[in-house]
């Protein structure tokens, strides 16, 4: 009798990771044909395309975007979306759902601290999801300083937070329930952010991209809960140590402790096991050292 409940709570489990709100939340923004987005997904990649075509259904006009997941999930192999006059971002469903176009609002353009909607869920329609932005802050995202706003979601099951941004649209979620994302790279307006391919290993990912110098990024989110990126560079092979440490300089985490060959590489690091507080990490490479301060918020 045992086995079966444990194989009902895996299943059950497996379901409602299938059904966090990340799931509708991999279909990004800005929406421009040629945009791409690959996110780190549990134990593979995920990929989001816009592609050229633009056609309308019922008098509205939508471009089409693919979805290409690690393994088969709800949105099959794509979605018609759009960006409404009023900026709400919404992907357009089947006629099953009953809201004005068949339409689901996945994001609102330029939203603020404060801003809050609902909608029926897609999947239980007798469940009402909402979002609240709890908090924005900037970021170094790619090297690039950016908006980042913190989305409250829940349909008084599940919780979820989103983090955004303008510029890069849909960046990581946290979610207690597992399926975790997180943007590994993009391509927005024509330009290269981080790295697109999907090579499929593990935690820490090699960014094939040329180095000139030692670097240490600002880590993203910040704040963040409970896990975050941090980027850096290695302009010659060797021996690399990343290491956390809290307010009074305890070690707290070892990230990275190996040598590495040239190149751009980037590490999540999980603090679900640590409190609330401020953090530093510190990048040790042939003589460079760098340090920068990151805020752990739960």
């Amino acid at each position: 009798m045992k086995i079966y409940k444990i194989i009902a709570v895996i299943f059950l489990l497996t379901i409602i990771s299938e059904y966090c709100f990340a799931q509708y939340m991999r279909l990004s923004a800005p929406i421009k044909p040629g945009n791409i987005w690959v996110y780190m997904v549990d134990s593979g990649f995920a990929k989001v395309i816009v592609t050229d075509s633009v056609f309308v259904i019922d008098s509205v006009g939508y471009s089409f975007v693919t979805f290409i997941p690690y393994r088969g999930v709800f949105w099959g192999n794509g979605k018609p979306v759009r960006l409404k006059w009023n900026n709400d971002v919404v992907v357009r469903l089947d006629s099953t759902y009953p809201d004005i176009n068949h339409e689901f609002i996945y994001y609102k353009k330029n939203c603020s601290i404060g801003d809050t909607w609902s909608q029926r869920n897609a999947r239980l329609s007798d469940r009402q999801i909402t979002y609240t932005v709890v908090d924005t802050g900037t970021a170094n995202v790619f090297n690039t300083f950016t908006t980042i706003k913190t989305i409250f979601v829940t349909d008084g099951l599940i919780i979820d937070y989103e983090f955004w941004s303008e510029k890069f649209g849909f960046l990581q979620n946290s979610s207690p329930f597992g399926g975790t994302d997180i943007l590994k790279g993009c391509i927005i307006d024509g330009v290269l952010y981080g790295d697109t391919s999907t090579v499929t290993d593990v935690e820490e990912e090699f960014l094939d991209i040329s180095v000139t110098e030692y670097q240490l990024s600002q880590n993203y989110p910040n704040p963040f809960n409970p896990s975050t990126i941090i980027n850096y560079s290695v302009k010659d092979a060797g021996l690399v140590s990343l290491k956390v440490y809290d307010i009074l300089g305890i070690e707290v985490a070892t990230l990275v402790n190996e040598t590495k060959e040239a190149g751009n590489f980037a590490v999540e690091f999980n603090a679900a096991n640590l409190p609330s507080g401020v953090y530093i990490y510190t990048l040790q490479v042939n003589g460079f050292t760098s340090s920068k301060k990151m805020l752990l918020m739960k």
